[in-house]
């Protein structure tokens, strides 16, 4: 209850947004892009939260400091996080597929095939983003492109001692 109580005061001072901007403005900073991932990973727990991170470009967010970071672990992992919190929403996980997600995750599966976290997060959110363009794809009789043909190339939660 108390992290719920602080992740609405986060959000409610405008600090959801703040990451954001943050993220945007130093996106070639990865300790600013890690902090940021890690951030919206733990404000993502929240139900609450979830819509406002992905209303605010917070999946656009993690998913471009993934594409510009990809042998910095922590920004790697942290972002993760960020997504799997998210998923849990169908809305959320088509979003990261329409920005082109699954490229990017499995290019993180693939830099680290010996980091566990990395492997489970990774292929769990590739097989949920697979399951859904299935279901998509089916829903309007094959004929719709798929969300890796219109990905651009912008680019659980995540314990907060792993990456600082």
């Amino acid at each position: 209850a108390k992290n719920e109580e602080c992740s609405r005061v986060v959000v409610n001072t405008g600090g959801l947004q703040q990451i954001i901007e943050a993220m945007q403005f130093h996106e070639n900073d990865d300790r600013v892009q890690s902090c940021g991932c890690g951030a919206l990973a733990n404000l993502a727990v929240s139900d609450f939260n979830k819509e406002l991170i992905s209303g605010s470009g917070g999946i656009r967010a993690v998913l471009s400091a993934m594409h510009r970071h990809p042998r910095n672990i922590c920004v790697q992992i942290d972002g993760l996080g960020t997504l799997w919190n998210l998923s849990k929403m169908e809305t959320h996980l088509q979003t990261m597929i329409d920005l082109g997600a699954p490229k990017i995750i499995e290019r993180t599966v693939w830099l680290y095939l010996e980091d566990e976290p990395i492997q489970s997060l990774g292929r769990k959110l590739l097989n949920m983003m697979s399951k859904l363009e299935k279901r998509s794809s089916r829903s309007f009789g094959g004929s719709s492109k798929s969300a890796r043909e219109n990905s651009c190339d912008a680019p659980l939660s995540v314990p907060s001692f792993v990456c600082q």
